[in-house]
C-alpha cells in the first residue's frame, strides 16, 4: 500500500515552513551550532522524524542554543547533522480534539502501579484504565491512596483464577498469561463502547504511554486518519544507571531506541478503534478480524 505522511513544505520569505502530522506548523531557525530564537518557546532539534523538544513555553522569548548542549546533552540522532525548527502557534489556532482513550491490562506485583495510574489518568489524559488485578497483596493501599476523581475512572476486576472461586494466583506460563489477556481485552472492548471510549490500548503496568510534548493520548490518536482502525504504537526500553534502582518509572530519563539491541519485544503495542466491532484481539499486541486478517492498521513514529 502506500501512505503519505502528512508533512508538507511551504516557503514563508527566508524561513521553511514544516506542517506536520497533527497539523502543527514549525519554522526552521538554526543549523546545528547555531542560536535560534522563538517566540512560542516550543523548539525541536534534530533531523528527519528523530526530535527532542524544548518544554512548552520553557524557553519564550529567549533564544536556545542549536546543540546537543543546548537540549540537555539529548542527541536524537547521533553522527547526524542536526537543526532546529521553531513551533508556530497562531492565535487562531483551533485546539486538537481530544478523543475518549481507554487502556486495559493484568497487573501482578506491579514495579509502581500508584504512579503508573496517576501518570496515565493525570498527565497522559486517559479516559478510563480497566484493571485486572492479579496477586497483588498491596493493591488495596495503592487503591486507597488514590483521589476519589480517579477511582471513578478506574474498573478494577478481580476474577477467580486457574477455576477457583476467590483464587488470585494465575499459573506463570506465557500461553495462559495470554489467554487472560485476551479476556480483559475483549471484556474491555465491550465495556468501552458501552462508555462511548473511541480508542483502546492494551499495554502493561511497567510500561508508560508517552506522547511527544506533553500532549493527551486523545489528541495523538486523533490525528489518525478514517479508514484505520488500528494504530501502532512503537516501544523504546528505558535504560537504568544503576542494578539498585527502586522506582523504575522516577528513577531513569535515558531510553534505548535501538530495537536490535532491545532485550524485551520490538513490536510495539496497538490501539484499536471501539467502533470497529470486527476487531478482536490476537495476543496483547494486534487486533484482527474474526477470519485472522489485520485490522486496517497505520504505524506511528517512535
Amino acid at each position: 500500500m502506500c501512505e503519505c505522511s502528512g508533512e508538507s513544505l511551504v516557503n514563508l520569505g527566508s524561513n521553511t515552513v514544516v506542517k506536520d502530522d497533527m497539523g502543527y506548523k514549525w519554522s526552521r531557525c538554526a543549523s546545528e551550532g547555531q542560536d535560534c530564537s522563538c517566540d512560542s518557546g516550543t523548539v525541536r532539534f534534530g533531523f528527519m522524524d528523530r526530535w527532542v523538544v524544548t518544554e512548552t513555553n520553557a524557553s519564550r522569548g529567549s533564544s536556545v542554543k542549536c546543540s546537543v548542549a543546548g537540549f540537555g546533552g539529548k542527541d536524537p540522532v547521533q553522527g547526524q547533522d542536526k537543526e532546529c525548527f521553531c513551533q508556530i502557534s497562531p492565535p487562531d489556532a483551533a485546539p486538537a480534539k481530544n478523543m475518549n482513550v481507554a487502556i486495559v491490562l493484568l497487573t501482578r506485583r506491579a514495579p509502581d502501579l500508584q504512579n503508573w495510574l496517576r501518570y496515565h489518568l493525570d498527565y497522559m489524559g486517559v479516559k478510563h484504565v480497566f484493571l485486572d488485578v492479579e496477586d497483588t497483596p498491596g493493591f488495596d493501599a495503592v487503591w486507597e491512596s488514590l483521589s476519589q476523581a480517579d477511582k471513578d475512572r478506574v474498573s478494577v476486576w478481580r476474577p477467580a483464577r486457574d477455576g477457583t472461586p476467590g483464587d488470585s494466583r494465575p499459573q506463570d506460563d506465557y500461553t495462559t498469561l495470554q489467554n487472560r489477556q485476551l479476556v480483559a481485552m475483549s471484556r474491555a472492548k465491550k465495556e468501552s463502547k458501552q462508555m462511548g471510549i473511541e480508542w483502546l490500548l492494551h499495554i502493561d503496568d511497567d510500561e508508560l504511554l508517552y506522547a511527544p510534548m506533553q500532549r493527551p493520548i486523545g489528541e495523538i490518536l486523533n490525528s489518525v486518519p478514517q479508514g484505520f482502525d488500528q494504530a501502532y504504537i512503537p516501544n523504546v526500553e528505558a535504560v537504568y544507571t544503576s542494578p539498585d534502582v527502586q522506582s523504575c518509572f522516577m528513577e531513569t530519563n535515558m531510553v534505548n531506541m535501538n530495537r536490535y539491541t532491545f532485550v524485551s519485544y520490538a513490536n510495539g503495542k496497538a490501539a484499536v478503534r471501539v467502533s470497529d466491532d470486527e476487531a478482536q484481539p490476537a495476543g496483547p499486541h494486534q487486533w484482527r478480524t474474526p477470519q485472522g486478517l489485520e485490522v486496517s492498521a497505520i504505524h506511528l513514529d517512535a
